[in-house]
């Protein structure tokens, strides 16, 4: 199933990183790769929804336990590369957000962890600052968007990915009756929809892990009771589960709120088994792509440096040129426009290396010109997910919509790679079953 975005045009990216959701697949480390490189090299503002800045242990951590003087994830909210979602126009600020979320007791808030309430207020007073103006809002009915996701998706298809085809039907129950009752559920509490909690507190009840009221407040409490249980295969059902159910909610978000779908590399093995009608359609043309590497100051430098400064490269000459270039290679994938996009990344990435000292590390930049065909963004995630298992990408990757296509940026960090090569691929796509076969042609630089 494609979900359609509301609106034209597709002029942000859904960070699902910050989903705290899929907290149970990701290291802190995996946050701030995501959270850095899509801030460095996506040129459109990051959407997260309200709720992803109160049940994300990873962004609390980030704002509270900063290196620098300011974090780099609140310099951003300021300077409009970060865009809050609100759910309702009667709660147009954090505060409000936060308030309505205890008095409707919505499940996930990080209360007992941290300040949520003062949080709201540093967010609040960051994007009171921001040159965006006011926030994205969600659809009218979000929960009904997410329902139709799910049952078109789960109920109504089948696995796209023969590899789990044993999972898919392992999860049938959960994928059905169990869906249906958190409908159920939902609607008891007067929502509309499904909420994506309900489906966890069904699933829990259903396998007696849970009793009559009792809740999970995260799907890593659901898997907790698992491991207690001591059933590893249960575990892995229940994992791959809990990670089709978050793409399906993911991604009717990112439609909702105009953005494009970026899916965590934890979740994008069993995001293939969810491929979109059509997705796995071989395009009537073979994409472009460069592999280039670059020397970037490492996560942990990036954060220790003044978060302005940073934000700063990131938004003047240095970070437009390298805009610029890429957009100039989409546009005309020649031998002069490679030349000058790895001319402006190499500047770009050693500005960036005068303010942030330390450690530096080897990236591998990917950029590829999709073609028309491919042009639809959910309808690309079988790219991003090849992409994503054959070249080891890290969860820091995004696509890039341009009138020639779809970009897909993409990082990886380098073993030893020599500086004085850059890498092509070739990507054959096969008519008969949709697969992919890359092939790296070396070049000299």
């Amino acid at each position: 199933m494609a979900v359609e975005p509301h609106g034209e045009a597709r002029d942000s990216v859904y960070l699902s990183a910050v989903d705290g959701g899929c907290e149970h697949s990701l290291e802190q480390i995996d946050f701030d790769n995501s959270l850095i490189y899509n801030l460095l090299f996506e040129e459109r503002p990051l959407v997260l929804p309200d709720i992803f800045f109160f049940n994300s242990r990873f962004l609390i951590s980030h704002m509270r336990d900063a290196k620098a003087r300011y974090p780099l994830f609140a310099t951003a909210l300021r300077s409009g590369l970060i865009v809050p979602a609100f759910r309702s126009r009667r709660t147009p600020t954090f505060v409000e957000v936060l308030a309505e979320f205890d008095r409707t007791r919505v499940l996930g808030i990080e209360h007992g962890r941290y300040d949520v309430r003062a949080m709201a207020e540093q967010y609040d007073r960051d994007f009171r600052r921001s040159p965006l103006g006011e926030p994205k809002w969600w659809p009218e009915d979000m929960g009904s968007e997410f329902e139709r996701t799910v049952f078109a998706t789960l109920t109504g298809s089948e696995c796209r990915n023969l590899e789990l085809a044993d999972f898919w039907t392992a999860t049938e129950q959960w994928r059905t009756e169990c869906v249906e009752g958190a409908k159920a559920a939902t609607a008891a509490t007067g929502g509309t929809g499904i909420r994506r909690a309900e489906i966890w507190n069904v699933v829990g009840r259903e396998l007696g892990f849970l009793g009559r009221g009792e809740k999970f407040v995260k799907p890593r409490e659901l898997l907790d009771a698992a491991q207690s249980a001591g059933d590893a295969e249960l575990v892995s059902r229940l994992r791959f589960f809990i990670d089709i159910v978050n793409v399906c909610y993911q991604q009717t978000q990112a439609a909702g709120f105009g953005g494009l779908q970026n899916i965590p590399r934890a979740l994008s093995h069993s995001a293939s088994a969810l491929y979109a009608d059509g997705a796995g359609t071989p395009p009537a043309e073979t994409p472009d792509v460069i592999l280039c590497d670059a020397t970037v100051p490492t996560p942990e430098a990036l954060l220790r440096a003044e978060s302005n400064e940073i934000i700063a490269i990131r938004k003047g000459d240095h970070g437009q040129a390298y805009f610029n270039a890429r957009e100039a290679w989409i546009a005309n994938p020649t031998e002069d426009t490679e030349g000058e996009l790895l001319e402006r990344l190499d500047a770009y990435c050693d500005r960036i290396g005068t303010v942030a000292v330390g450690k530096k590390q080897e990236v591998r930049l990917s950029v590829a010109r999709l073609p028309h065909s491919a042009a639809a963004g959910v309808a690309s995630t079988a790219l991003m997910d090849l992409m994503a298992g054959q070249l080891e990408l890290p969860p820091a990757y995004a696509l890039v919509t341009t009138a020639t296509g779809i970009a897909v940026s993409a990082l990886v960090t380098l073993a030893e790679f020599p500086r004085s090569e850059s890498q092509k691929l070739e990507l054959r796509f096969s008519a008969e079953t949709g697969g992919v076969e890359i092939n790296r042609i070396p070049e000299s630089r």
